[in-house]
């Protein structure tokens, strides 16, 4: 929480509002008024500061606004005197560096990606009568590509996973399929693919044939092979605008249905839910699909064709992307699953067409990207310490990437049992796993970095205090900061009742 100073009481309460520090997070920060006496305002956790922030994460003296008037009107110049930085606009000023900064501008104190949105501290340079925040220019380009990628989402095909061709909409559930996809489905069962519904009406659905036109327009690269959409095409039963399915394992013309038969013959593991993919998790479970005599399976891509130089054969087993969703063959010493969590994602299983971006990466590859920060949940959620190992690290001038660099190479020399995520494992710098679970790979490194520091080398203070009995799994380090830095929690559980 941060507290600031009653800024009428210096400035005066006669004098006019020039300018508005408008906090973003009224939880942490209150919003302040700029008056034309005003010459400077200190955000820091000293107790001299114009805003005094109560978050250890903020230094004595985080930084400092200087207002100057130009020209019948004011520029800011802020000055950057934290440790753990200070931004404007997103961007980093930089530790005994200053930075222009206009009405409009946006100045963070603590992200809320570091902290999240409960703790974050940020406020909007604003006039008096000023209601909106210029936003950055990246912010603008992010949302246009953000918009891109959320519709491409929403028209594609939850069985195929591409953008859909000749889209068809299932009634009652509203789910969409191409056209050529269902039909394949639908020889082995009336259910919707996604909620498990089942589908008692099928139509195509024209909004999305225009829709997905603009989008193809805009976007060529997603178009499919020609090749693809004509198999698509010859597949698709769904020629009319409206078509019913047959009623009790029944079709239009008297022959038995495949879809209640060949659920009696094959048991499979579905996932169950509502809405678009919310309902299906991927897990460790896979799904054993039978492929019975005369029936189609359309679960994958790989079952209709070879794809990427294999295509599914009969009872191959499935399982789902933990992101996308997407089914694929479960293929042994195929890079599909966390070592960690034992999740399945495919962007390191598909060569070609639609994959998800982000997934399983060897440990090292996340260094540039994980491994920058301490986390809000390292070194036991404990905030004391982590200021402690933020202020040593500052202080000897080392970096992250040279604390990940060491702990990756000790890691693969002393073969680790971390427990994770309630699991144990032994991992190496190349182990795959997914960006949870590097997190907590990072968390994990980071305590042992703080467990190998002498304590000679830390302040008296730090380094000559008594262990606490629970050690690093004590539960009141978290919430209580008098308690965690009172005992040290850089030590194993003992539980030894006192003398």
């Amino acid at each position: 929480m941060a507290n600031q100073l009653p800024p009428n009481t210096a400035n005066g309460d006669s004098e006019e509002i020039v300018a508005k520090l408008v906090s973003s997070n009224e939880k942490t920060a209150q919003t302040y008024d700029i008056r034309p006496s005003t010459t400077s305002v200190t955000f820091g956790r000293a107790p001299g500061s114009t805003i005094i922030l109560r978050d250890v994460k903020c230094s004595g003296r985080h930084c400092t606004i200087t207002i100057v008037k130009a020209n019948d009107d004011y520029e800011f110049l802020i000055e950057d005197t934290s440790s753990n930085g200070t931004f404007i606009n997103g961007n980093l000023i930089g530790r005994g560096k200053s930075s222009k900064a206009a009405f409009g501008d946006i100045l963070t104190i603590l992200r809320e990606a570091q902290v999240g949105p409960d703790d974050k501290i940020e406020f909007v340079i604003q006039k008096p009568t000023q209601k909106r925040a210029r936003e950055p220019e990246e912010d603008k380009s992010n949302k246009k590509s953000n918009m891109d990628s959320k519709l491409e989402e929403e028209i594609k095909c939850l069985i195929c996973m591409e953008v859909m061709y000749q889209p068809v909409t299932l009634f009652p559930c509203l789910h969409n399929y191409c056209g050529g996809c269902f039909s394949d489905w639908k020889q082995r069962s009336l259910e919707c693919p996604n909620c498990r519904t089942k589908a008692k009406e099928v139509k195509k659905n024209h909004f999305l044939v225009n829709l997905i036109d603009i989008f193809l327009k805009e976007h060529p690269d997603a178009q499919r092979p020609a090749e693809e959409l004509k198999d698509l095409d010859e597949h698709n039963e769904f020629k009319a605008d409206r078509v019913k399915l047959a009623k009790d394992g029944f079709n239009s013309d008297g022959s038995a249905s495949s879809g209640e038969e060949e659920e009696k013959k094959t048991p499979t593991t579905p996932a169950r839910g509502r809405g678009r993919g919310k309902g299906i998790q991927g897990g460790t479970r896979p799904l054993a699909v039978a492929q019975a005599q005369n029936i189609r399976q359309n679960i994958c891509r790989q079952c209709q064709r070879r794809v990427d130089n294999f295509q599914c054969q009969a009872n191959q087993a499935h399982v789902q992307c933990s992101t996308c969703h997407q089914y694929m063959p479960l293929r042994p010493n195929n890079r599909q699953s966390c070592e960690v969590c034992k999740k399945y994602f495919c962007n390191l299983y598909w060569q070609s067409g639609a994959k998800c971006r982000n997934g399983l990466g060897a440990i090292e590859t996340y260094t540039p990207t994980t491994f920058t920060a301490i986390p809000p949940k390292a070194i036991n959620e404990n905030k004391f310490e982590q200021t402690v190992l933020g202020d040593y690290l500052r202080a000897k001038r080392i970096n992250f990437q040279r604390v990940a660099n060491e702990m990756l190479t000790a890691m693969e020399q002393n073969q680790w049992n971390m427990n994770l995520n309630g699991n144990q494992v032994m991992l190496h710098k190349n182990s795959l796993v997914c960006p949870e679970c590097a997190l907590s790979v990072w968390n994990e490194l980071l305590y042992k970095y703080r467990e190998k520091i002498p304590p000679n080398e830390l302040p008296a203070i730090v380094g000559q205090r008594q262990d606490c009995w629970y050690g690093r799994e004590c539960r009141t380090q978290i919430h209580n900061i008098v308690h965690a830095q009172k005992l040290n929690h850089i030590c194993p559980p003992t539980r030894l009742q006192p003398k």
